[in-house]
This record gives C-alpha cells, structure tokens and sequence, in this order.
C-alpha cells in the first residue's frame, strides 16, 4: 500500500496565481461571429458571467499569431476600419473572421479591469515597429497629462491602465509564423523593441519568445544576447502534439490514445524542466527570469480550432497539465490556457447557449482553491 505524506512544516515556492490565466484571439470564433461579442458589437452578458466564475487571473490578448499583423491604432476611437485577418484569414473565413476592430484595447481593458485579472497584451514584432510598440506602451501606461494619456482620455479613460506584461513577438522559430526567422536576428531585434518600450515605460515586464526542445538551439542563443532583459521566457505546449499527422486526423478513441492523455502532466513537466534548465545554464540559479507558458492545452485536430468537443477524458489530461504547472511554481511565473472561447474553448457557444465544457470545470477548480505556497509531499510504497 502507499503512503503519502504531505508536509506543511516547510513552505515551498510560492504559487503564482497568474498560472491559472486565459487567452483571447481574434481567430475561429473566439471573439466575433458568434464568441464574445453579440451582434452588436457589445460582450455577451451570459459569457461574461461564465468568464467571472473561473476567478481568471490573466488575459492574454490580441495572439498568438494574429498579434503579428495587428495594428493597434485600428481598434481606438470612434472611426474604426475593418481589416482582413492577415493571418488566420490565409485559411478562410471560418478561421479568420474579418477584423471587424469592435475589440480593441480599450475594450480589452476595461474587460480585464470588470474581470480583475491582469492583462497580457502581445505586441506587434512582425511588420510592426518598435515605435509602434513604444506608442503602445504609452496609450496604456502614459499619465493622464501626458500626451497619450490624453488621447486615452478623450476616448473615455482618464486613469492609466499600468500594463505591466508585454510579449514581444509569438512563435518567430516557427516556419508558419509572420516574421519567422533566426535566434538570433530575432534577439537582435526584440532589443530594440525592448530598448524602445521601456523609454515609453520603464517598469513593464517583457516576455520574450521561446522554444520547446524541438528547437534545441533557440533558447540559449536567444537567452545568451538579451543578457536577462527579459522577465519571462514563453513556451507554447500543445499535447499529445500539434504535427501535421496529427491534425488532419482526428485522434482515435483507444487504449493508447487514453494512455498518451493520462501522461500529459508528466509531460508538461518534462518541458518546462527542459526549459528551466537552459535558462539556468546561461544565467544561473539566482535569475529572476523565469517561464512563461503562455499557450497550453490538448490539440490534435484542425477542427478544433472552431469547435471542440471536450470529454471527461480530456479533463482528466488537463487537470495533469495544471498539476504541472502547480508542482513546477518556482519556474512557471504565468500560463494561459489556449483559448477561453470556442477555439480549444473552455468555454462553448452558439447563439442560444453558453456551455461550460469539462475543462472548464477543471480550470475553475483550480483557479478558485490553490494559493500560498506549494507544500513538500513524499510518497512511500
């Protein structure tokens, strides 16, 4: 028989609460055609109230992928133009529903504000600027005085919003991403984001891009050049795993499939302890960069990112993967579960109803009972 001892003699690390956070894009149905926004451009009641309940402690926004193609003066003031999905829309319309620019940032923090979680907001690297970013930065953070603090104003928020995380860049390692390019060229220039950003704003906390072990070589050359002028490193974690095999088919209902689920917690795990390492090796055990997971959840089908059909099964995986994240806190500062509606969704919707999926209940579970510190637990037998 086995014993299990859990010990609260000693504290360990403390749980960060942001590791229970969400994400929200403009991709699928996530925020128009039937997500967020009802038709007339306003957040639905019935969704907010179900957000609420999952006690969310931070919102990641606008991507993702879609981020890198964004320009954020679009979606401030009265006079907004609709836009193509530059990159969702490479796929169709069901995947990349026009900007309709209804969302923007203003409606994306006052969102977080009534939510009381923290926002994450993704900035533009791949056809973006700097400036662009730094401009960003300022709309936000600038005193009600100053000069972007007074175009905030005159669209109706006198108070800065005092965004203090920002991403610089999503996924550049990738072949399919906007700006896809070298560890290195993309150190080179998130730097100058970095270094343009934070004359806008000293006090913001960057997340810089990172990489799985599938791209052994993308972490420590990006580490290595920024010289710790980031605050978190991000992975993206996708299981049982996002290669093409695996979503032009969907995955079938077996014994190995199960098995392969029921491991995702270790698995999750072992990536972050992966990436922990390498943020070790280059800046040592005293480093406060730390690991931002800030996509995460199963994916195996396309057709998920339109609609899901979420078991008991597949909560049982996710409830191991939020283990995860819990059992690894003096590494993991934030995650955001990929995503909040409809795509991957925690949540489901069509125009009649508003379902909480099983991971839904999982997320909420969690979000609304783990706090303090992680407690040291020894099994025998």
């Amino acid at each position: 028989m086995s014993k299990v001892t859990v010990s609260a003699r000693s504290l360990g690390p403390s749980i960060d609460r942001r590791i229970f956070g969400h994400f929200l894009e403009n991709m699928g149905r996530s925020i128009y055609a039937g997500g967020l926004l009802d038709k007339n451009g306003r957040p639905r009641a019935e969704i907010i109230d179900k957000i609420k309940a999952l006690h969310v402690p931070s919102l990641r926004w606008p991507g993702g992928l879609f981020a890198d193609g964004y320009h954020w003066t679009n979606g401030i003031g009265e006079h907004r133009p609709k836009k193509r999905n530059l990159y969702w829309g490479q796929f169709g319309s069901w995947l990349g529903p026009t900007d309709l620019n209804q969302f923007g940032t203003d409606e994306f923090l006052q969102l977080c504000e009534h939510l009381g979680a923290e926002p994450y907001v993704n900035i533009n690297f791949a056809n973006g600027t700097p400036q662009e970013a730094a401009d960003w930065v300022a709309y936000c953070n600038d005193r009600p005085s100053g000069i972007s603090g007074r175009l905030r104003a005159a669209n109706g928020h006198d108070a800065a919003y005092n965004v203090r995380v920002w991403g610089i860049g999503n996924e550049q390692y990738g072949f399919w991403a906007f700006g896809h390019t070298t560890a290195e060229r993309y150190a080179r220039r998130y730097l100058e984001f970095h270094h343009a950003m934070s004359e806008a704003d000293p006090g913001i906390t960057p997340v810089a891009v990172g990489a799985t072990e599938m791209w052994p070589n993308w972490n420590p050359t990006v580490l290595h050049i920024l010289q710790e002028k980031l605050r978190y490193l991000s992975m993206h974690v996708y299981l049982p795993g996002t290669n093409v095999p695996y979503l032009l088919m969907r995955l079938p209902n077996n014994a190995k499939t199960h098995y392969a689920l029921s491991a995702a917690g270790y698995e999750m795990s072992r990536q972050i302890h992966a990436a922990a390492d390498q943020i070790t090796a280059e800046y040592g055990r005293e480093t406060h960069v730390r690991l931002a997971v800030d996509e995460w959840n199963l994916w195996w089908w396309w057709l998920q990112a339109y609609k899901v059909w979420w078991t008991m099964r597949d909560a049982v995986a996710v409830g191991g993967m939020l283990g995860a994240l819990v059992e690894n806190c003096q590494h993991v500062a934030m995650a955001n579960i990929a995503q909040l509606i409809n795509v991957l969704g925690v949540i489901r919707t069509s125009p009649a109803a508003v379902v909480a999926t099983p991971l839904y209940h999982v997320l909420e579970m969690f979000a609304s009972t783990l706090s303090g510190f992680r407690l040291e637990t020894r099994e025998e037998g």
